[in-house]
């Protein structure tokens, strides 16, 4: 395996929080390990704001 875990769906990071969540330092801190992937789908599965744009879940996916 090239990693140890893979989170789908942006890691569901709870909004409204979103990158703000203490779960989102852990999950940045495994993927800069080289210890997790993140699958970067899902846009739609945690957002508040919604279409078109989902910017809330955006912002979280940037910094991955």
């Amino acid at each position: 395996m090239p990693c140890q875990i893979v989170f789908d769906h942006l890691a569901h990071m709870p909004e409204p929080v979103g990158a703000g969540h203490p779960a989102f330092a852990v999950v940045v801190d495994l993927l800069q390990k080289g210890k997790a992937w993140v699958k970067l789908s899902g846009a739609y599965a945690d957002t508040k704001v919604g279409p078109p744009t989902y910017a809330d879940s955006t912002a979280v996916a940037q910094p991955m």
